[in-house]
């Protein structure tokens, strides 16, 4: 198309004012403008739409799991599920086990208390009231951690330990005072006279493998705490549960399950497909970290941590997408709770547009996303009717970090591949320090700036969207 005066000067005015409304929203919402990425291409015409900072890396927060579910699924296949086996060794005479009971991790992120209870009854069927042996929980499937991510405050629930064996999200509440719920023997929580650091409601003292809570914590009915040993948490549910149905197990000890051992009940888990839908609509680290790294073991044939996951992650992606810069890119996990994964807006977009048509169980991967007005962290966003439905993204969020990658529909019917990554690397930057008066004051003030970093977002979608 040839360019006129005239047509120049309005082409070269549109893309003024384009640039103009995103530096115009940064300013109305306080936001710097060094701080902004995005990037939008459209997959169908092959066109850039918007873009700023784009190949800057930034902190990718629960975009991650956009990443690690997909590297996931490609390895293990949408059918994969993954298998909590309960085993005994020895004979039953007159109730009691001469023997030992094995419970068995299998990388289950989703195991509830009422499945280690159906677990339970198979003792209850063989007629065990009693084991006179050991009761042994065998994680060695997995490399198990006591924390999923070194940044935050300790007594954050979604920072829990991970492993082969996991319940309940391994999470457990503190009902009024000091009495864990359920109340598990290993389980120790006492009250100091001190008041402990700015912010944190109780820490975790490893030596005494006990919470210890603030004098300044109010004491609410319940409180969630994350456990910090997710293989002795799971086996030490199994014994509570037990004994209330009249089975009495030994204290549990980590070990690995005998080649005799004979396997007497399997629960096996949601299909992997069915699970990343959960991790999307959730945003669940657990959900996102254990199949990460169930793909990962499957890929090096040993068992593996949260970062050996990560690592192969990234050489997955930089093996099968090398259109994409993932170079630039960083992982240390597949959730997403850190500040050290980054990747730039340009290689995200630039990612999605390359798997867009990537299907799983006969079901798009794009399709698996949160939806705007409808579902996940978008289902009060953009609400109004003549946008609803049209964003298909993946939201991620820390202290001064507000991210959305995904597509949206244009009025033409078209997806458009898309990432905005707004953070403040100056106030992200004090949360990284000791629990100063400042650090809480400034985590404290950062309500206001993650309200005005999402209307920043959903202001520059509209104006995308229009």
């Amino acid at each position: 198309m040839k360019l006129t005066l005239t047509s120049l000067t309005l082409f070269i005015f549109l893309i003024n004012s384009a640039q103009a409304n995103w530096k115009e929203l940064a300013k109305r919402y306080s936001l710097k403008k060094d701080s902004i990425s995005f990037y939008a291409y459209n997959t169908e015409t092959n066109e850039i739409l918007h873009n700023v900072n784009e190949q800057r890396p930034m902190i990718l927060a629960s975009v991650t799991k956009t990443f690690s579910l997909f590297y996931s699924l490609a390895i293990l296949g949408a059918d994969e599920t993954f298998k909590t086996k309960l085993f005994i060794q020895g004979d039953v005479k007159n109730g009691i086990l001469k023997g030992d009971v094995i419970l068995k991790g299998g990388g289950d992120p989703y195991l509830s208390p009422g499945q280690l209870m159906s677990m339970v009854q198979a003792l209850k069927v063989k007629g065990i009231k009693k084991v006179d042996g050991r009761f042994i929980y065998d994680q060695s499937l997995l490399l198990p951690t006591s924390k999923l991510s070194s940044i935050g405050l300790e007594d954050q629930p979604d920072n829990p330990a991970i492993g082969a064996l996991n319940v309940d999200f391994n999470r457990f509440r503190i009902f009024e005072s000091t009495t864990p719920l359920p109340p598990l023997t290993h389980l120790g929580v006492d009250s100091t006279k001190a008041d402990l650091p700015k912010g944190l409601g109780f820490s975790y003292e490893s030596k005494k493998s006990k919470w210890i809570k603030s004098k300044s914590t109010k004491a609410k009915k319940l409180i969630p705490l994350p456990s910090r040993d997710a293989g002795l948490f799971t086996a030490n549910y199994f014994k509570y549960l037990a004994h209330m149905v009249s089975i009495e197990l030994p204290f549990p000890i980590n070990g690995k399950t005998p080649s005799t051992a004979t396997l007497i009940n399997t629960h096996e888990s949601l299909p992997l497909w069915r699970l990343a839908s959960q991790a999307i609509e959730y945003s669940n680290n657990l959900f996102a970290e254990l199949p990460s790294m169930m793909a990962a073991r499957k890929e090096l044939n040993k068992p593996v941590g949260v970062r050996d996951a990560a690592t192969a992650m990234h050489l997955f992606l930089k093996k099968n997408f090398p259109k994409v810069d993932f170079k630039s890119a960083q992982f240390v996990n597949s959730s997403g709770l850190t500040i050290d994964n980054k990747i730039s807006a340009k290689a995200t977009a630039m990612f999605l547009n390359e798997i867009k048509d990537k299907q799983f169980n006969g079901r798009s991967f794009w399709t698996q996303l949160s939806i705007n007005g409808r579902s996940g962290w978008l289902a009060k966003r953009l609400m109004e009717p003549r946008y609803a439905y049209r964003i298909w993204a993946k939201t991620g969020s820390l202290y001064y970090v507000s991210n959305i990658a995904g597509y949206y529909l244009n009025k033409k019917g078209q997806r458009v591949a898309f990432a905005i990554f707004v953070t403040d690397t100056h106030k992200r930057a004090l949360l990284n320090t000791p629990l100063t008066e400042k650090a809480y004051n400034t985590r404290k003030s950062s309500k206001v700036w993650a309200r005005n970093s999402k209307r920043f977002i959903d202001k520059l979608l509209l104006s995308w969207l229009n």
